[in-house]
């Protein structure tokens, strides 16, 4: 009865604005009226001005090449004068001078190592065709290089072993066995390999095994073979 008193003053009237209740709202809890607008007073539309969208952030400028970072600060540096130029050369060959002097106190404080072969060894290496045939890899070959000298082989340089024409692979094999030989980190001996048997040594059960089955079979072929033979000639009855 309310609602029918109301609703035609309500059309009447014709606001901008409707009033909505929510109808899930339980009935003790007074609904919370909800205003939503469907359109805007032309006075509102004359006061709103413009629409502004999103502002626009200009990108960053930046610099592609390492040469345009250096040109901006080559105006403003001063040149240096010729007494200055003079001093700083100056300095840089004291302090060369004096690096090496330092350099050279450092080499003389290091122990030196040991000219000679340290004893100990399982065999006695007397002479360079002993030491190059118990390091194998076909280094006897290359004793004439050294003048079949072992001191000559021990005191030459990597440098002047490729000027005779050594790969860097074999350079490099014999000055690692010429340090452990000097400092005696590893007794020289010949290093036995070892020797391969039927295919290797993992698989000479199943090649030993194969060769059985097969003599095996070939047994087998020949027993057949005579008692087909017999039969033939009427020697036995089956």
């Amino acid at each position: 009865m309310f609602r029918s008193l109301i609703a035609p003053a309500v059309r009447s009237i014709r606001p901008s604005a409707v009033i909505m209740r929510k109808p899930t709202a339980p009935a003790f809890i007074a609904p919370i009226p909800t205003i939503r607008c469907f359109s805007m007073s032309p006075i509102l539309q004359a006061t709103a001005g413009p629409k502004k969208g999103p502002r626009k952030v200009k990108p960053r400028r930046r610099v592609r090449s390492f040469e345009v970072v250096n040109q901006r600060g080559k105006g403003n540096k001063k040149k240096p004068e010729p007494a200055q130029k003079a001093a700083d050369a100056s300095n840089k060959n004291n302090n060369k001078k004096k690096k090496k002097e330092a350099e050279a106190v450092d080499a003389a404080s290091l122990p030196k190592e040991p000219e000679g072969p340290v004893p100990g060894t399982k065999e006695t290496v007397h002479d360079l065709e002993t030491f190059m045939r118990l390091i194998g890899r076909r280094c006897v070959e290359l004793t004439e290089e050294f003048d079949n000298d072992l001191e000559t082989f021990l005191r030459m340089s990597s440098a002047e072993m490729k000027e005779k024409g050594i790969d860097a692979r074999t350079r490099r094999y014999l000055i690692n066995w010429r340090y452990k030989f000097v400092h005696g980190l590893e007794p020289l001996r010949t290093y036995s390999r070892g020797r391969k048997k039927n295919g290797g040594e993992r698989k000479e059960r199943r090649v030993l095994a194969l060769r059985r089955a097969m003599v095996r079979l070939e047994e087998k072929e020949k027993w057949a073979q005579e008692e087909l033979e017999a039969e033939r000639k009427g020697l036995r009855v089956f």
